[in-house]
């Protein structure tokens, strides 16, 4: 599967939405556009007689995403008479997450309406991320001098996580009723 996105922001219009505004918005634009690819592959086999069910499957999936562009926003200062303030978000951005998932189940039926069941889960799922560029506030006068406060961003994150999981049941089964009971670790 493949999922893009593109911001498309525009600027209000010319009346405020509540009471007035003496900086109002003047400009807003963003060229950033998003991409995510999830390719996925399964696979599943299950078995099954009179006395044996075995069922089990397992799911591979890497997810890859990118961000890139910018988006600026820009406010006239008592309508644009002592100047502009714009503010720069210029940052691109890359994330992998990397999924693996498996289960099996077993259950042996054992006769006169009794059954054992045998399940198991596991999941490993690993995350990294990276962002890298900077935010700027810049300041002036169109056509006159501009001063930008820039603040650099980079930042990296990693997040992994392994999960197992274990159950057994015991069954009984007669005409129209059924008790059943188990642990699960």
């Amino acid at each position: 599967a493949r999922y893009e996105r593109n911001d498309r922001w525009e600027p209000a219009g010319p009346a405020p939405l509540f009471d007035t505004n003496i900086n109002p918005l003047v400009g807003l634009s963003t060229p950033r556009g998003n991409s995510t690819d999830v390719p996925t592959s399964r696979l599943i086999a299950s078995y099954r007689n009179d006395r044996v069910e075995v069922a089990g499957s397992f799911l591979y999936s890497r997810a890859d995403m990118d961000s890139t562009g910018s988006r600026t926003l820009a406010f006239d200062l008592q309508h644009g008479s002592v100047g502009q303030v714009q503010y720069i978000d210029n940052l691109v951005g890359s994330a992998r997450q990397d999924t693996k998932v498996a289960n099996v189940d077993a259950a042996v039926h054992l006769g006169s309406g009794w059954s054992l069941r045998l399940a198991g889960d596991y999941r490993d799922a690993t995350q990294d991320s990276n962002l890298l560029g900077a935010h700027i506030l810049r300041m002036g006068r169109p056509g006159g001098y501009w001063r930008d406060i820039t603040q650099p961003v980079q930042d990296q994150g990693f997040f992994d996580v392994k999960d197992t999981l274990g159950r057994i049941e015991v069954a009984k089964r007669g005409f129209g009723w059924g008790v059943w009971g188990g642990y699960q670790a």
